[in-house]
């Protein structure tokens, strides 16, 4: 049997060590050059055989079975789909009680609620694609405006949703929120918590004097106090209390002293709790002001890669599921979750979206709910929800050796721009190799 090297390989030497990067595996392996050298990654691969480390190269992605047809293998990964899962966000209300500049929803839904017949109509819906679909699990996402303004709301769903998991269509539930944390007292979070919502992200525009110049109430007042003091208190909960706190840091690509303040200040403050994580993502699209202090989305990674750094050096806890989030991105079967096949946003109105981030207008709307929970999808608004870099066998994509980190991009973005969106670059993935490089020079 012969070998070749992978196709999305990338390679940093210099006289004494190497640092190879897999696009496909996400693997980083370095070392030093009298075990490979520049040669012999041009040179054909089985004569690397028998050494020592080939196994190494092997197990990682580097060095694969010369028959291999890696591109047919990320095809088929993109086109398989978990069809025992139902993901599914839903939107009780586009309220909110924050007035943040850069929301992309621009508070242009104060008084829209989701009424009893959507709700019974989405309780429907649940139920008709677990017939249908061999669904084990629902993953169930509360998402705003603010939710925990309906909270009721989400109580009684929940409660419904629970007896509807245990009849003929019997599925598990997991349950996460998106809030601002403003209202999340530990009364709120025992209240959800019963209801079974076990994830909870948070944000926190960085540092107090930083996030209070952006999210604050629609009266004007501030913010931060309140939701730090509502994450303090839940941290008190005894340690039967089984959930996880995403903190989410928006920043501009000016405020980074304030992040580094605000992650000094979590560290100091959850060290040790296993059940709150924090990570940090520039603004890069929304409604507002500011786009001078907008990051591009190559300031954008360098930024995240300066922040995980700086979060690495203190052993703060790290919100892994992102994949964005890592100093080299890691492979990912679509980039954009809006091309699955069981993934609906359900609005407040009853109509259904691919996308959390395309509910500020109705034109990104792929269908509706209608009676006992049926849907009316259109079918041509639907697929252009998908970004598979596969349906164009011409696509430069398939060519490209960051297409197993990228998969197709956002598929709101091509919507908008009617481009590809990049959001790796080779000069990014070579700075962070030889930034590993240096470092191991420095070790040496």
């Amino acid at each position: 049997m012969g070998y070749k090297w992978s196709y999305y390989n990338y390679y940093i030497f210099d006289e004494e060590n190497f640092v190879i990067y897999n696009t496909k595996s996400g693997s980083v392996l370095a070392g030093e050059t009298n075990l490979i050298n520049e040669k012999d990654v041009h040179d054909n691969a089985t004569k690397l055989e028998g050494q020592e480390f080939f196994g190494n190269l092997v197990a990682n992605g580097f060095v694969i079975d010369e028959t291999t047809d890696e591109l047919e293998e990320l095809k088929r990964l993109n086109y398989t789909y978990d069809e025992k899962t139902l993901h599914l966000t839903i939107v009780p209300t586009l309220d909110c009680n924050f007035a943040c500049p850069y929301c992309y929803q621009n508070g242009l839904h104060e008084h829209y609620y989701m009424s009893e017949k959507v709700r019974n109509l989405t309780l429907d819906f649940i139920k008709n694609i677990c017939e249908e679909y061999p669904i084990e699990t629902v993953q169930l996402t509360w998402f705003g405006g603010e939710p925990t303004l309906s909270l009721e709301f989400i109580e009684r769903f929940m409660a419904d949703l629970t007896n509807l998991s245990r009849s003929t269509v019997k599925f598990k539930t997991t349950t996460s929120i998106v809030t601002n944390g403003y209202l999340l007292t530990p009364e709120v979070f025992q209240r959800l918590y019963r209801s079974y919502v076990r994830i909870f992200q948070i944000t926190l525009d960085g540092a107090e004097y930083n996030h209070d110049s952006f999210r604050v109430l629609k009266t004007g007042q501030k913010t931060f106090h309140t939701i730090y003091k509502n994450l303090l208190d839940i941290k008190k909960m005894d340690k039967g209390y089984d959930f996880l706190i995403q903190v989410r840091a928006n920043f501009f690509k000016d405020n980074l002293k304030s992040m580094e303040e605000l992650a000094d200040a979590f560290c100091e403050d959850f060290a040790n709790e296993e059940r709150f994580t924090i990570s940090f993502r520039p603004i890069l699209d929304f409604n507002g002001d500011f786009e001078k202090d907008v990051a591009t989305k190559i300031e954008a990674r360098q930024l995240e890669a300066y922040m995980l750094n700086y979060l690495q050096k203190k052993n703060i806890s790290i919100n892994e599921d992102n994949p964005m989030f890592t100093l080299l991105p890691m492979p990912v079967a679509r980039w954009c979750k809006a091309g699955e096949k069981l993934r609906y946003v359900i609005n407040y109105d009853g109509h259904i979206y691919r996308c959390d981030s395309a509910l500020i207008s109705s034109k990104y709307s792929i269908g509706k709910l209608e009676s006992n929970g049926k849907v009316l999808i259109d079918k041509e608004q639907e697929m252009k929800w998908n970004s598979s870099p596969f349906i164009d066998v011409s696509s430069t994509c398939l060519k490209c050796k960051r297409l197993p980190i990228c998969m197709g991009g956002c598929a709101k973005e091509i919507l908008d721009y009617k481009k590809k969106p990049c959001h790796w670059t080779d000069s990014y993935i070579k700075d962070v190799m030889k930034k590993i490089l240096l470092e191991r020079r420095k070790r040496d």
